[in-house]
């Protein structure tokens, strides 16, 4: 587990393909559903937090190492993909049958896999490749 990428508690799940993700979940007591994959939680977090007021948010650590499905020709992980594969895994694995996606920089590459791949998830789309 990926524990020092979150300010606070996280948690981990294991997917299908033997991945382990780490994740953040605030707000659980709100039915509306958000997912904001990132690097870390730090400085983004008072935006997790604040969406949590409303939302029922998982702020999912994007990983760089563990198995993947999602290859180049080469063998070699497709990590563009494999991150949209991994938020389909973890809404699999925990239930979600729609979200709304809010990815900051990085962070909105899953859902381009997702609205392409899994449209059915995606209630809505909203990306921000400026500070916030």
């Amino acid at each position: 587990m990926e524990a020092n990428k979150i300010k606070g508690e996280a948690k981990a799940i294991k997917l299908a393909n033997g991945a382990e993700l780490t994740y953040c979940e605030r707000g659980e007591s709100n039915e509306e559903i958000v997912i904001m994959p990132g690097f870390f939680f730090y400085t983004f977090m008072p935006m997790l937090e604040g969406l949590a007021e409303r939302y029922h948010v998982y702020g999912v650590i994007m990983r760089f190492d563990g198995p993947g499905d999602e290859l180049n020709e080469d063998g070699s992980i497709n990590w563009t993909r494999q991150w949209g594969k991994d938020i389909y895994d973890f809404c699999q694995a925990m239930g979600i049958q729609q979200y709304i996606h809010f990815g900051k920089c990085h962070g909105s590459v899953p859902g381009w896999y997702m609205v392409k791949e899994h449209p059915e998830l995606v209630q809505k789309y909203l990306a921000s490749v400026v500070p916030v």
